[in-house]
C-alpha cells in the first residue's frame, strides 16, 4: 500500500519542525560557542585522540591466531615448508 498524500505531508511537517527546532537551538548556543571556541576545539580534539588511543590499544591486545604466532616463532624456511600442510588442513576443515 502506498502512503496517502496527507500521511506524507504529515511526515514532511514533522521532519521540517525538527530541523527548524535544531536550527533554533544552534542559534541559541552560537554566542556560547563563539566565546569558548578554542575550549570546544581542544575538548573535541582530545576526545578524538583518546578514541584513537583506545582503538590502537584494543587492537594490540587482541590475541593473534595460532597459525600467525607459529609463523612468527619459526624461521622462514620452516614456516614455508609448513604452509602447504596447514593450508591443506584448513581446506579439509572448511575454513
Amino acid at each position: 500500500m502506498k502512503p496517502s498524500t496527507a500521511d506524507i505531508e504529515n511526515r514532511v511537517k514533522v521532519v521540517r519542525d525538527s530541523v527548524e527546532s535544531g536550527i533554533d537551538k544552534l542559534d541559541q548556543y552560537r554566542p556560547v560557542v563563539a566565546r569558548h571556541r578554542w575550549t570546544v576545539l581542544a575538548v573535541a580534539l582530545g576526545a578524538l585522540v583518546a578514541i584513537g588511543a583506545v582503538v590502537m590499544i584494543t587492537r594490540r591486545r587482541r590475541p593473534r591466531p595460532l597459525t600467525v604466532r607459529l609463523k612468527q616463532a619459526l624461521p622462514d624456511s620452516v614456516s614455508e615448508r609448513l604452509e602447504r600442510p596447514l593450508s591443506t588442513v584448513r581446506a579439509r576443515l572448511g575454513r
